[in-house]
């Protein structure tokens, strides 16, 4: 379209060349004029740079006010000015609000927005997250530098806690664990991991086929939720959700949208018999943010994340950290958006699998392993952990509860958070809460895990007398 344009429509390319001539000299001008040394890098975001703006028109006793999106103390692009504002006490008060009321009714009600004072010496340091209105009364929290650099140490953003005691747990848990990958001081780090871009739906697209029997299927975040590598099946218009009916079926393989060949997947991702994903399509708001599973050895789509680790056995103990709902709570003070991007998840506290008594570890990785292999697709994945079994486990969603329960409650004492600590992060997922007294007239999920809590106390016992606990 746009190479027939000229002669097609003369007056309509000239003005494309006019607009296209314009953004790009704007761009030049904010990245090399030296006049936006914090937010002319990266991608260029207008409201970024006017932010850059307003604080430097300031003497020490002013202040400016802005109504801003949330990423300007949330997103990477804007980490560069926020540790600059923070480290020398401009940032006076940030309050966070959800669309979600409609306080601008032509924007998303996923769309957050703050009101963003600075200051020029002085500020307070005080934020207050997820408001729904303005008369909406909420919690202040004081976030200190030194609480930034413990709790995001590569990109020194903004977490965003909901009240006190949101951040007292960040506070608790960081301290105890760290997190997966810190870059600003690597001797820290325990997991030896390696995060990768799958294959891009734009970019690569002339890789991708049509159905074939002899292609590999290209995996999608709409393909995968908590241990299942079958969520969802392409019907030839839309995705289906799969039903237990098929998900009983051990020999039942998803169909999805696009195919690709096995060599391509070779070439840049090598000849592995299995993937530990995630979903980078989310948001802090849904019923759980972070969603990871084991897949087959397939080709992905860059809706997810490859997350590459030493062996299967610590593929299969980094999924029961992941899929936790003690780890979601702790993502859900991280991801800003919808977007839940590669350096949000290494700045997340795991709880480090060498400081773990070897028989805790066999029994998180049984539990994973039999709420993975449910289909004949894993059976390489089943060799290479010398499954003997003849065949997959049958799925069975009451065995299924059972199993992530009991890892929730053993993930809980693997943190070291008290039964009323747990109990609280239980009540942060509304959506669970809700879908489970309208199905089972009481939050089933919760009873569920504080019950087992009691019976794993033995963790919490193990892992004070353990060794490698106290190195």
């Amino acid at each position: 379209l746009m190479a027939e344009l000229p002669n097609t429509n003369p007056i309509l390319y000239q003005e494309y060349l006019s607009a296209k001539r314009w953004n790009d000299c704007l761009s030049v001008f904010f990245r090399e004029s030296g006049a936006y040394p914090y937010t002319g890098v990266s991608r260029v975001n207008l409201y970024s740079i006017f932010a850059e703006q307003y604080e430097g028109l300031i003497n020490s006793n002013g202040a400016t006010g802005n109504v801003l999106p949330t990423g300007i103390v949330l997103d990477n692009n804007n980490k560069d000015l926020y540790f600059y504002l923070i480290k020398n006490n401009k940032i006076d008060t940030v309050i966070d609000y959800e669309n979600r009321k409609g306080l601008f009714p032509d924007v998303h009600r996923m769309y957050r927005f703050c009101l963003f004072v600075t200051v020029g010496k002085n500020g307070r340091n005080q934020y207050k997250f997820y408001q729904t209105e303005p008369r909406q009364d909420g919690e202040l929290v004081k976030i200190t530098l030194e609480d930034i650099e413990a709790i995001n140490p590569n990109t020194k953003t903004c977490p965003s806690f909901r009240n006190q005691q949101d951040y007292l747990l960040a506070q608790k848990i960081y301290k105890k664990w760290g997190v997966l990958q810190n870059e600003s001081y690597p001797e820290k780090n325990t997991w030896d991991v390696r995060i990768r871009t799958p294959f891009n739906m734009s970019n690569d697209s002339g890789f991708f086929k049509p159905y074939d029997e002899e292609l590999l299927p290209l995996y999608e975040a709409k393909y995968i939720y908590h241990f299942n590598h079958r969520y969802c099946n392409w019907n030839g218009i839309a995705t289906d959700s799969t039903n237990n009916s098929q998900l009983s079926n051990t020999d039942f393989l998803i169909r999805t949208q696009y195919y690709l060949t096995k060599e391509e997947l070779i070439s840049r991702f090598g000849n592995s018999q299995w993937f530990l994903v995630y979903r980078m399509i989310t948001n802090a708001t849904n019923e759980r943010t972070m969603v990871a599973s084991l897949i087959p050895g397939y080709p992905c789509g860059h809706s997810l994340s490859i997350i590459e680790t030493e062996n299967l056995s610590k593929g299969l103990f980094l999924l029961a950290s992941l899929n936790s709902m003690a780890f979601d709570f702790f993502t859900r003070q991280t991801v800003g958006g919808t977007n839940f991007s590669q350096w949000i998840l290494k700045q997340l506290p795991v709880v480090d699998v060498d400081k773990v008594n070897n028989q805790l570890v066999k029994i998180i990785q049984e539990k994973v392993f039999q709420l993975t292999y449910t289909a004949n697709d894993l059976k390489p994945m089943a060799d290479e952990w010398g499954f003997t079994g003849s065949s997959p486990f049958i799925w069975n969603d009451k065995e299924r509860f059972q199993l992530q329960c009991e890892l929730d409650a053993i993930y809980a004492h693997l943190y070291g958070l008290e039964k009323e600590e747990m109990d609280y992060i239980l009540e942060t997922f509304p959506i669970v809460k809700r879908k489970d007294i309208a199905k089972y007239g009481s939050y089933r999920t919760k009873e569920t895990i504080l019950q087992l809590y009691d019976e794993f106390a033995w963790v919490r016992e193990e892992m004070e007398q353990s060794p490698q606990a106290h190195e």
